[in-house]
């Protein structure tokens, strides 16, 4: 392994969280992430640059605001493979760039596998993609074949049902 003087850097992206979602809140502790925070850089004043997440996730990966990018929901479409982002200039300045987890860059049908070539184009190395809380009823990803081979996946398409039947 090649010694660098250049920082690491690790980008943590959620949905559906508060900044209260941290440190020692009544409902949670979060040891790791404090840490992390503490070690680092933690933005205290940020806000999403849309209200949903497909928006927001094109908007920070392109540096375009969303009404220049004209996508205004959640409804499904695919980041450009052809254009530059951010994660590309990291990979090409040398960084080794991992994705793991939801990335909603693409249209989560289908096997989120055989969309890891899109993934690629956008400046990742390695990709473990997950399809979300609402999508992985409908996706295959590692997470949804691993559910599957310790029998949860049913446990979990059944547990969305119910908790999802009046909306």
């Amino acid at each position: 392994m090649i010694k660098s003087n250049r920082p690491n850097i690790l980008f943590i992206m959620t949905d559906q969280f508060r900044a209260d979602g941290v440190g020692q809140s009544s409902f949670s502790k979060t040891p790791n992430l404090d840490s992390l925070a503490e070690a680092g850089i933690l933005f205290t004043s940020c806000y999403a640059n849309a209200p949903v997440c497909i928006p927001s996730r094109f908007s920070l990966a392109t540096g375009q605001s969303i009404s220049s990018l004209g996508i205004n929901d959640n409804l499904g479409v695919d980041l450009n493979p052809h254009q530059i982002y951010w994660t590309n200039m990291i990979k090409d300045s040398g960084y080794q760039t991992a994705v793991i987890g939801k990335t909603h860059l693409h249209r989560h049908v289908g096997d989120l596998r055989d969309r890891e070539h899109l993934i690629k184009s956008y400046g990742f190395d390695f990709v473990d993609e997950i399809g979300g809380p609402r999508a992985s009823m409908n996706v295959s990803s590692n997470m949804t074949d691993l559910w599957d081979s310790k029998g949860y996946i049913n446990d979990y398409i059944e547990d969305y049902q119910q908790r999802f039947a009046n909306k």
